[in-house]
């Protein structure tokens, strides 16, 4: 199992959707801290946490894996998140 933590901000709208078995389902873009390379985040939870509040522009800190996925004729990464910690500047 690959865990990998990142930080960076949110550089994107996050996109919110259901999933046919009733998961919350976010998907946002995160630059990281050194502004080299941005990466697209996906969350799924059955509920999300009440404090968690993020927005475009927020500081934060993602607990997940990675995951090869094809998009088009390439293959990109993807995190798969499993935690989200919303930082102070």
């Amino acid at each position: 199992m690959n865990r990998l933590f990142l930080s960076g901000t949110i550089n994107s709208d996050i996109e919110i959707y259901s999933s046919p078995k009733g998961e919350k389902i976010l998907i946002f873009s995160l630059l990281n801290e050194d502004n080299k390379f941005s990466i697209e985040v996906v969350y799924k939870k059955k509920a999300f946490d009440e404090n968690l509040d993020v927005k475009k522009t927020d500081n934060i800190i993602v607990e997940g894996a990675l995951k090869k996925i094809k998009k088009g004729s390439q293959y990109t990464f993807r995190l798969e998140a499993i935690k989200i910690f919303k930082t102070e500047v």
